[in-house]
């Protein structure tokens, strides 16, 4: 492409075409670090957002969690009931009863414990994926892009038609 622009500079007779390709690699050479830092603001903005929404999914996944062991345990507390006036209404309420309610009341308070820790698991690792996606939203990337961008600049104007490594003389 760099041999093809002193080409068509020729084709033009007067050089203005020359000049006109010229100012276009320069206005090229500018543009470049501002898209570079544009890229890389919305890069953060984007790794904020989904740390955001990674926030939201671990409260959700907590809430989600409190609200089913809560259910459970309303349930378990209906079945025992259930259970205890069975056993009463038959006459069978005796100390091998009692244990079986006890036992059956500690597998239901386990269920619920067990859902209660899978949500605050499941909490867990969503706040650690935002914890990761805020830290990829560095302003260092920004930086490091216009550092990036500025170094490719030619104050000197040596590279013909725009950027360093572009022209004859890089």
């Amino acid at each position: 492409m760099a041999q093809m622009i002193p080409l068509l500079a020729g084709l033009g007779g007067t050089g203005a075409a020359a000049g006109t390709l010229g100012t276009l690699g320069q206005i090229a050479t500018i543009a470049g670090p501002i898209v570079g830092v544009a890229s890389a603001v919305a890069q953060n903005k984007e790794a904020m957002a989904q740390g955001a929404e990674h926030t939201r999914e671990a409260r959700e996944a907590r809430v989600h969690a409190s609200v089913e062991a809560a259910r459970q345990r309303r349930e378990s507390r209906i079945r025992q009931s259930a259970d205890r006036t069975a056993y009463m209404e038959s006459g069978a309420y005796s100390g091998t009863a009692s244990d079986v309610l006890m036992s059956n009341a500690a597998a239901f308070e386990l269920d619920a414990l067990t859902t209660e820790y899978q949500g605050e698991q499941a909490g867990r690792s969503a706040d650690f994926a935002a914890q990761q996606a805020r830290r990829s939203a560095s302003p260092l990337r920004v930086f490091s892009a216009a550092i990036r961008g500025v170094s490719q600049i030619d104050p000197l104007n040596l590279a013909p038609y725009g950027g360093a490594g572009s022209g004859v003389y890089s």
